[in-house]
């Protein structure tokens, strides 16, 4: 699931019992802008601890993919934001 407010991506996956492994192609960006990915995926023990997850933060731009892995009953959750609110803080 992905919505968007203003220059602000909100994005979400989840699974049932099954493992899955998905792509997200970024296609969707602004071309020639960067943008923080704020993402929260599943730890290696996730399957076994609902609260074993991991928070990355990289930066993206158009035509980059995002690969997730969910563990069984697993999860991500994703915020991908345009540098330039950033930059008159």
């Amino acid at each position: 699931m992905a919505r968007r407010n203003n220059t602000t991506w909100y994005l979400a996956a989840i699974t049932d019992w099954t493992p899955r492994t998905i792509t997200i192609d970024l296609h969707f960006l602004e071309a020639g802008k960067t943008y923080n990915a704020e993402i929260i995926r599943d730890g290696i023990n996730a399957d076994i601890r609902a609260i074993d997850y991991r928070k990355e933060l990289r930066t993206v731009q158009k035509g980059d993919r995002i690969v997730i892995d969910m563990a069984p009953g697993g999860g991500w959750i994703g915020k991908i934001s345009s540098q330039e609110l950033f930059k008159n803080l």
